[in-house]
């Protein structure tokens, strides 16, 4: 073997391998999306499980035993949350009781999804405007996090009476 074909039998082993680690790198990276998506899925369907259980209870305390034709009785803005003796989820009998809650979903592949529910009013005409007063419309976001998942995912929902 002469010199000019070792040279090219070594040009050829270093190509071979640049190959094999830009081959390594793509599937590296197909692999990360992979889980990305993946989990991007799954949280979407977490997230929106919860929303729809917030979503299931009545609109307000005060509309669990009559009817209203006007807001200013219904619970006031700064007083959304869980009301005394409300202190599991199974005790939660309206919308605003879920504000502020917490709540952690852990799965053996993607890990922990940890999951912030936050419920106010807002304005009838513009839904992504909060309501510093009682409106007959609550928005209800389930924002969630998750350490496959680079930004907050929120899923949101809104309860009319």
């Amino acid at each position: 073997m002469g010199y000019s074909q070792l040279i090219l039998l070594l040009g050829s082993m270093v190509l071979l391998g640049l190959l094999g680690l830009s081959q390594n790198n793509s599937l590296s990276r197909n692999t990360e999306y992979n889980m990305y998506n993946q989990a991007l899925f799954t949280g979407t369907g977490i997230a929106q499980s919860l929303l729809e259980e917030v979503l299931s209870r009545e609109f307000d305390e005060v509309t669990l035993t009559r009817m209203l034709t006007i807001p200013d009785s219904l619970t006031a803005p700064w007083s959304l949350g869980k009301e005394s003796g409300e202190t599991v989820v199974t005790t939660f009998d309206d919308v605003d009781d879920y504000h502020n809650y917490t709540k952690t979903d852990s799965l053996d592949l993607f890990g922990s999804f940890n999951m912030l529910v936050t419920v106010h009013y807002i304005v009838s005409m513009d839904p992504d405007t909060k309501s510093a007063s009682r409106t007959f419309m609550k928005r209800v976001d389930v924002k969630m996090y998750n350490i496959y998942i680079a930004d907050t995912l929120t899923v949101n929902g809104i309860k009319a009476y």
